[in-house]
């Protein structure tokens, strides 16, 4: 028998400090420019991803970000920004660290500009 092969583990980089690192150990937030963004706790859904690390003062510092107007303009947020916005300054006053894997999909992406939506 051969050594034993290690498996892939993909990569990721935290889009606020640029650290990389396996993907497990970054917060995803899920969606497509122009029409809305979510947590993705389980980094199951569809669509372009932002990655942030775990550490506290990334997402403090991006929750500042794109809770301007500029800066959710650099991430096409839209209207959905406000709701990332609530959802990650939630996380950051319960546990002091966003524990993805025990929340829930919010579920309430932002329709603008989506077809068919009202």
């Amino acid at each position: 028998m051969g050594p034993e092969r290690r498996r892939h583990r993909p990569q990721r980089m935290c889009v606020q400090c640029r650290n990389k690192g396996d993907k497990d150990g970054f917060f995803r937030i899920a969606g497509r420019p122009g029409e809305g963004w979510e947590p993705d706790p389980r980094g199951t859904r569809p669509g372009r991803g932002i990655y942030l690390c775990r550490d506290m003062g990334c997402v403090e510092e991006f929750t500042k970000k794109i809770g301007t107007k500029k800066g959710a303009a650099r991430w096409k947020m839209g209207g959905s920004a406000e709701v990332l916005v609530q959802y990650l300054e939630a996380c950051r006053a319960g546990s002091g660290r966003p524990d993805v894997r025990s929340v829930k999909p919010l579920g309430t992406g932002c329709t603008r500009g989506r077809r068919g939506a009202s």
